[in-house]
Formats: structure tokens, C-alpha cells, sequence
């Protein structure tokens, strides 16, 4: 007996996805997936710890495979995953890979700007948190501040912007606007 399989949705009656990208527990990627809720979106939440990883979609939920990552492999470990998961949601019939939203918050945000700067997957962007910017590092790295200069080398790959901008132009969404071709909601903090 051959099983059958219910045909894909036509393209314009597939629903749109948000993918929500978290890096902190379980009850913030519920918390996001409830403020992403709305009619004729379904979203997708990633969850990053540093112990697991998780996928979830509509009562669904796959575990991911840690793989240690470090700079700049973090992002595009992130990206694949995304990539992915549009592209299986799209063999499905489930979603409209052409309607894909994406909104981070802490790690999340970081990926969710990656995405938009190193794809043409998204078609509107919503983070939470700051980013990779020289802002950030002025900000943070002063005097007596050697950890946070230490963490930022050693997780990030990223040195003085006056001596490793080659690098944080790579990262930096501000120094790569120019690349990103949806609407960013920026959410941030005082």
C-alpha cells in the first residue's frame, strides 16, 4: 500500500512563518511564540542554551546537536539552521517561504541580523537586543573592563575595532545596511 500524502497548499494560501530566535530557556521561547502570535503567521521558535537547542513548531519539537562554534561559525550555523528550517517547512506545503519574518532576542537578535545581512530569506526583521556594533565595544570596553574585552575575543573573534575592523565590518549590521533588503523593527532597551 502506498501512503498518501496530503497536497502541499497553493503557494498564495500558505501561511507565513516567523521564526523567533532566542538564547535563553524554554519559558522566553514560550513568551516570544505568544507575542508572535497573530492571524495567518505560524511561528517557528529556536531556542539556543548552551547545553541544548531546540526547534519548535506547532506543538512539535526537534533537538539539535550542539556543535561547538566559535566567531563567526556561530552566525552561519545559525543561518544553515534557518535555511533549513524554511526550506523543510517549505517542501512540507506548509509555509510561503517568500512570507518568512524573523525576530530575535539576545543571540537570537544576532542571528536574526546575520540572516538578513547574508541572505534573502527574510522579508521583515524584529530584534530585541543590541548588536556587534563599535558602539558596543566603546561602550564596553573600558578601563577595568579586561573580561569584557577577554569574552568578546575568545566567544567572538572580535578585537579592537581600531586594530580588527576587517572583522567587525563583517559582523557590524550597521556597516552592512546596504545588504539588507527588509524592514527592521528594532525593539531595544533604554
Amino acid at each position: 500500500m502506498i501512503p498518501t500524502r496530503t497536497p502541499p497548499l497553493h503557494r498564495a494560501s500558505r501561511a507565513a512563518i516567523v521564526v523567533a530566535a532566542l538564547a535563553l530557556a524554554a519559558s522566553a521561547a514560550r513568551a516570544m511564540d505568544t507575542d508572535y502570535q497573530c492571524i495567518g503567521y505560524r511561528p517557528l521558535s529556536a531556542e539556543l542554551t548552551p547545553r541544548e537547542g531546540r526547534l519548535q513548531f506547532e506543538g512539535h519539537v526537534w533537538k539539535l546537536r550542539r556543535v561547538p562554534a566559535v566567531g563567526e561559525a556561530r552566525y552561519k550555523l545559525g543561518l544553515a539552521a534557518v535555511r533549513a528550517a524554511i526550506a523543510e517547512l517549505d517542501r512540507r506545503g506548509i509555509v510561503d517561504p517568500e512570507r518568512v519574518g524573523m525576530g530575535g532576542l539576545s543571540f537570537g537578535s544576532e542571528v536574526a541580523m546575520w540572516t538578513a545581512t547574508h541572505s534573502k530569506l527574510l522579508k521583515a526583521v524584529s530584534i530585541a537586543s543590541v548588536q556587534a556594533e563599535l558602539a558596543y565595544y566603546w561602550f564596553n570596553a573600558g578601563a577595568g573592563r579586561d573580561f569584557f574585552r577577554q569574552n568578546l575575543e575568545k566567544v567572538w573573534g572580535l578585537g579592537p575595532p581600531d586594530t580588527d575592523i576587517a572583522d567587525w565590518r563583517r559582523r557590524s549590521p550597521s556597516l552592512q545596511v546596504d545588504r539588507i533588503n527588509a524592514p527592521v523593527l528594532m525593539q531595544l532597551p533604554e
